[in-house]
């Protein structure tokens, strides 16, 4: 037997538990709250979304799985918890559907998304590290000619490098740390 969920001011919800219906309680729990279980959907979604940032360790990957989870224990079950008076345990199958679903999803990540993940992440953190040596050698190159042609400083550095050394161009000129600029038919840079 169950008694009426005071915060579901549904006729038909409070008809059915006056008249000792209880099949398909657990509908009414959905009707009336549909945007507090869609919002922690929402939250767990856009958390588990952050996986796949570039510079993410699959480490850190499975933290933010085991965050998600945390995250469901401390705000959903508890209401859940205290809802299954009025509308049955068919309600905690739901929130259980919610929990197997990112456990799921986090061993099916272990199990075939983790070694290459960190593959990538290596090579994130070397391309990085790359970039910030080639920004170093670019500033100390400008500053002992004061004015460089361009070509002349990509001439520098490997021809491999050279997408890396015109990010690193492009970068520290949005830093305003160095200026390109024309200089007849050349391009021309210096330091700020």
């Amino acid at each position: 037997m169950y008694i009426a969920d005071p915060d579901n001011h549904s006729k038909f919800y409070r008809q059915d538990i006056e008249d000792g219906y209880y099949e398909g309680l657990s509908d009414y729990f959905f009707d009336r709250y549909e945007s507090k279980i869609s919002k922690w959907e929402d939250k767990v979604d856009n958390m588990t979304s952050k996986i796949y940032n570039p510079g993410t360790h699959p480490d850190k990957a499975l933290q933010i799985f085991d965050k998600a989870l945390q995250y469901l224990s401390d705000e959903a079950l508890p209401f859940f918890e205290e809802k299954e008076e009025y509308y049955g345990s068919e309600i905690m199958k739901d929130y259980k559907s919610l929990v197997d679903s990112i456990k799921e999803d986090r061993k099916n990540f272990k199990e075939n998304e983790y070694d290459e993940m960190l593959i990538e992440y290596n090579n994130y953190i070397a391309e990085k590290n790359k970039l910030k040596q080639i920004k170093k050698e670019v500033k100390t190159k400008i500053k002992k000619t004061n004015n460089m042609k361009r070509s002349d400083l990509m001439k520098c550095f490997a021809k491999e490098d050279a997408a890396l050394v015109r990010r690193a161009l492009k970068e520290l000129t949005n830093k305003n740390i160095i200026e390109i600029y024309k200089d007849g038919s050349r391009y021309m840079i210096k330091l700020l």
